[in-house]
C-alpha cells in the first residue's frame, strides 16, 4: 500500500468519526438522523479515535445522549460502558459546579455586586436545558471592573485563591490590560475565572463590556433563575472565544 493509499485510508475513517459526531450534536433527534446514526454504526468505525476526538471537542455527554438513545446495540459494551461513566462523572461535576456558582452569585448580590455567569452551567442550561449535556471545568463570572477589588476578596473568603500573586501596581496593570484573572479553591481545586471583559485589549473587538449589562437574558438553572448574556451577545463573544483558542 502506497502512502498516498494510506493517507486516504486515514481521512475516510477520521470522515466517518466526524460524521457521527456531527449527527449527535443536536439535542434533538428526529427519523432521518437515527436512521443516519444507525447507518454510520454499521460502519468500519475506529472506536478509539472517535472517543479521542469528542473529549476533545467536549460532546462525550451527547455522544452517549443519542448513542444511548437511538442504537446502543450497534455500540461495543465496553464503549457503551465508558460512555456512560464519563456521562454520570461529567453529570455529577457539573451539579456541584452549579451549587457552588449559584452559591458565589448569592454572595455577590448581598454585597451589591451585580455578576453574569456566562459559559459553563449557564451556557448548558441556556443551549441544551439540560447541565448533563455540556462539559466545563471552571466557572466563568463577569462583573463590572469597579467591583473586581470586591468580587477578589469575596473569592477569597470563599476560600478561593489568585492562580498568580501579584502586587497591587501588577493587579492594577492586569485590570487595564487584561479581561479576567483565575482562582483556585484551596480545598478542592475547583476553578473560577473572574472577568471584567470580554477579550485581552491587544485583540481587536470593540465590543464594550458595559453595553452587555442592558441587554441580560434570563435562564433557569437548579432551582433558580440567573440573568446571562443575551443569545446576540453571547454568540459573538463565543465565536471570538473560540477564534482566540483556535
Amino acid at each position: 500500500m502506497g502512502s498516498s493509499d494510506f493517507d486516504k485510508d486515514s481521512l475516510a475513517v477520521s470522515c466517518l468519526e466526524a460524521e457521527l459526531l456531527f449527527c449527535c450534536s443536536p439535542i434533538s433527534s428526529d427519523s432521518d438522523r437515527a436512521a443516519q446514526l444507525r447507518a454510520l454504526l454499521n460502519e468500519d468505525l475506529d472506536w478509539a479515535s472517535l472517543l479521542r476526538i469528542a473529549h476533545r471537542h467536549g460532546v462525550v455527554p451527547l455522544l452517549f445522549w443519542h448513542l444511548s438513545k437511538t442504537s446502543p446495540e450497534g455500540v461495543p459494551t465496553t464503549v457503551l460502558d465508558r460512555l456512560r461513566a464519563d456521562f454520570h462523572a461529567n453529570n455529577l461535576r457539573n451539579l456541584s459546579l452549579t451549587r457552588e456558582l449559584l452559591k458565589l452569585l448569592s454572595m455577590f448580590e448581598a454585597q451589591g455586586i451585580s455578576a453574569i455567569p456566562y459559559k459553563g452551567p449557564a451556557l448548558a442550561a441556556f443551549t441544551y436545558g439540560n447541565l448533563a449535556l455540556r462539559q466545563f471545568i471552571d466557572l466563568d463570572i463577569l462583573v463590572r471592573k469597579h467591583d473586581v477589588s470586591r468580587a477578589k476578596d469575596l473569592l477569597v473568603s470563599a476560600g478561593y485563591r489568585p492562580e498568580d500573586q501579584m502586587t497591587h501596581a501588577q493587579e492594577a496593570a492586569l485590570l487595564q490590560y487584561k479581561h479576567e484573572r483565575l482562582f483556585r479553591h484551596v480545598a478542592d481545586g475547583s476553578m473560577v475565572e473572574l472577568h471584567w471583559g470580554i477579550i485581552d485589549r491587544q485583540f481587536s473587538f470593540p465590543l464594550d463590556p458595559e453595553h452587555l449589562w442592558g441587554r441580560l437574558d434570563w435562564v433557569p438553572l437548579g432551582s433558580s433563575t440567573v440573568t446571562t448574556l443575551s443569545p446576540e451577545d453571547l454568540h459573538l463573544i463565543l465565536c471570538v472565544h473560540g477564534s482566540v483558542h483556535l
